[in-house]
């Protein structure tokens, strides 16, 4: 059994986020990548708090308290991981 992304334009959009975070990855570097995937992740959780989950079926998983501390917890695991880690 599969989840779904939903229809319209929020499948559309977490891919152009994707192919936004893997571009800046290649032409501007890991660690800008990283805060870039931040920046995602951020804008996502935000959306999902802010939004009814109708609008952003893509981002639903569980409730929407779970999702969003979900966002926030993994961009803070990567801006500690950048902040701690070596410069790459």
């Amino acid at each position: 059994m599969g989840f779904t992304l939903g229809r319209g334009w929020g499948q559309w959009g977490l891919f152009v986020a994707v192919l936004g975070v893997v571009g800046v990855s290649v032409w501007q570097g890991a660690r800008l990548g990283a805060l870039a995937l931040v920046a995602v992740l951020l804008v996502c959780g935000g959306a999902r708090a802010a939004l009814p989950a109708r609008w952003v079926p893509a981002l639903v998983n569980r409730g929407r308290a779970f999702d969003v501390s979900v966002y926030a917890v993994l961009a803070l695991l990567v801006v500690g991981l950048v902040v701690s880690g070596t410069k790459l």
